[in-house]
């Protein structure tokens, strides 16, 4: 039925399901809060020769944390404690850490099932960003960094209706401290073509020598 509904549409879709499929490539686009990456990763699904499958660490940790009971979801941690200190027991809490793991065995799951992968996240930490690398390590994997000013994206976090104020201040200056990047784009000086043309280049370049 599927078949017949996607001949009738006039519509070509080759998209891999199963294990005897090469591996799928994964980009992970790291960037604050604000800085663009669904936007970016929606263009690059509608520009991309091969489909891709678009994964948010934010709407995983939502399902995560709401499949399970309360008394053993990741803790909330104090509003008095300071973004740093929010941060090193956070790298330091099993939960917060399982929940971690099982986010990018899923990632890598996918990929090894054959699926190519856009990985929405943000890297806000040098043990999570070796973390989510160790264990991507046997994917093809194109690492880009999403740059933008600061006042910019302060704007944007105001003019959004769900994003906790002040949060783009958090993690500005510790989201590309510890990333080592294929692919640095900047999403307030350039148009999002121009951004996705510059990935499509780059992934086409990065699937070859890979």
């Amino acid at each position: 039925m599927l078949k017949e509904e996607c001949l009738s549409r006039e519509i070509d879709i080759n998209f891999p399901m199963s294990v005897e499929k090469d591996k799928g490539f994964i980009v992970i686009l790291n960037g604050a809060t604000s800085s663009g990456k669904s936007s970016v990763a929606k263009s690059l699904q509608e520009n991309l020769n091969e489909p891709f499958l678009h994964v948010e660490f934010d709407k995983f940790k939502v399902f995560y944390n709401q499949s399970l009971p309360k008394r053993i979801r990741p803790p909330a941690f104090s509003k008095d404690l300071s973004p740093d200190e929010i941060y090193v027991l956070r790298d330091k809490d099993v939960s917060h850490n399982m929940r971690y793991s099982i986010f990018f065995n899923y990632i890598a799951l996918l990929a090894d099932n054959g699926f190519n992968i856009l990985l929405d996240i943000v890297l806000a930490t040098e043990q999570l960003t070796n973390q989510c690398i160790r264990s991507l390590k046997n994917t093809k994997v194109l690492f880009i960094g999403l740059f933008c000013s600061l006042e910019e994206l302060e704007r944007r976090e105001k003019e959004r209706s769900d994003r906790r104020e002040g949060l783009v201040k958090i993690q500005y200056n510790r989201v590309h401290e510890f990333a080592i990047y294929d692919l640095k784009i900047d999403t307030f000086k350039d148009s999002i073509i121009e951004n996705t043309l510059k990935i499509k280049e780059a992934i086409n370049s990065h699937k070859i020598v890979s």
